[in-house]
């Protein structure tokens, strides 16, 4: 009870200043204080004095005599208690101290180190945290700007991948500055935001003497180090490109002759693919939200470009597309399951939402219309791409 009176207001209403057991409380609490706490007592004992005069609520300091010791107190007076449940009604719920102080210490050390050991869940959805399960402590904040409802520092490199299909309109020099360049990985989609937020010059690039704080020389050269060739596969398959077009003369030598993952590998380099075949090795049973896809192949067309992105395995058991390998400029790609080629797409409602519709199986294979395109493979090349 020491600890209610010392750190919270308590307001008596109902009571008379002369009531036996309110005297009894307070000779016991009074006992335990100093003269310095006790003249903290100010302005955390507030009694409501009911007068039949009619009068307009008032509050002044006043004091109560309780075993020879003087206690300030705040007295409200007034004829009618709807002034005083109004104001209480309107008062914004506080936090008691002792959770502020466990708040503060847990998010400045969340904060400060990237490695806390506290267990924070950290959300903008207080309504739907039925999966916590091992976290101490549920920090949610909701913020009017957009762009704040994850924070700046809190953006992860799925969250960017994401926005690179779906956009989320973030603020593109604030994403430059604040995210990107602390966005650890090999394939990341910087072109979006730095040619939106107008870093980039005419060759696409960041000029090596811009001044921005937040861009270190690393990170300059980072970004103008990607070229189309960085998401080729690996170098031993770029070198089987002049062996892989005078081997094979069709698509469907190089699929007769090879196994799957050197079939994925092969046909971004083979010269050989024309427009209208299609092969399909799997058929997908189309991603839900209960689990991720099956592999499969399915092409049209090739060009001689081809990328992949490699983000470590998302954690997370359900996720959907799991594995993405995108070819083309157009409609030509890849998805298949080998770890090799992953980006990971986590089980978000709102990518399952753009996905129906535009994949669709026909005979047992899957087809790609030119809406995946527009939505997916399109604006992706946007963000991982310079030109």
């Amino acid at each position: 009870m020491l600890t209610i009176f010392i750190e919270n207001p308590i307001i008596f209403i109902g009571y008379s200043l002369d009531d036996k057991n309110i005297q009894s409380i307070l000779k016991s609490i009074i006992k335990c204080l100093t003269k310095e706490k006790i003249e903290k007592l100010k302005d955390r004992l507030i009694f409501c004095q009911w007068t039949p005069n009619s009068i307009e609520t008032e509050m002044s300091d006043s004091t109560l005599l309780i075993s020879d010791t003087i206690i300030p107190i705040k007295l409200i007076t007034t004829n009618d208690f709807i002034d005083v449940y109004t104001v209480l009604a309107n008062n914004k719920r506080k936090l008691p101290i002792k959770i502020l102080r466990q708040m503060k210490g847990m998010v400045y050390d969340f904060v400060k180190s990237n490695n806390s050991k506290s267990k924070i869940y950290v959300t903008d959805n207080l309504e739907n945290i039925e999966n916590i399960h091992n976290a101490e402590f549920v920090y949610g904040v909701g913020l009017k700007d957009r762009f704040a409802e994850v924070g700046i520092k809190g953006i992860e490199l799925k969250d960017v991948l994401l926005d690179s299909i779906k956009s989320r309109e973030w603020d593109a020099i604030k994403i430059s500055e604040l995210c990107l360049p602390f966005l650890n990985g090999k394939y990341i989609p910087y072109f979006k935001h730095l040619r939106a937020a107008g870093y980039l010059n005419d060759n696409n690039n960041i000029d090596e003497d811009n001044e921005t704080t937040e861009f270190s020389p690393e990170f300059i050269k980072k970004v103008n180090d990607v070229k189309t060739e960085s998401f080729y596969p690996s170098a031993s398959y770029v070198r089987k490109k002049e062996e892989i077009n005078k081997s094979y003369k069709s698509l469907h030598d190089l699929i007769s002759t090879n196994n799957q993952i050197h079939i994925l590998m092969y046909t971004p380099f083979s010269k050989a693919s024309r427009p209208g075949e299609y092969v399909a090795f799997f058929t997908i049973q189309i991603p839900t939200m209960e689990g991720p896809g099956i592999v499969f192949l399915g092409c049209d067309a090739y060009s001689e470009f081809g990328f992949h992105t490699g983000v470590e395995e998302d954690e997370s058991p359900a996720n959907i597309l799991k594995h993405i390998y995108l070819l083309t400029e157009d409609e030509k790609f890849v998805i298949h399951r080998d770890k090799g080629f992953t980006l990971v797409l986590d089980r978000y409602e709102e990518l399952s939402e753009r996905i129906e519709g535009i994949i669709k199986p026909v005979n047992g294979r899957l087809l790609f219309n030119k809406k995946f395109h527009d939505k997916i493979t399109k604006p992706m090349r946007e963000g991982f791409l310079k030109h």
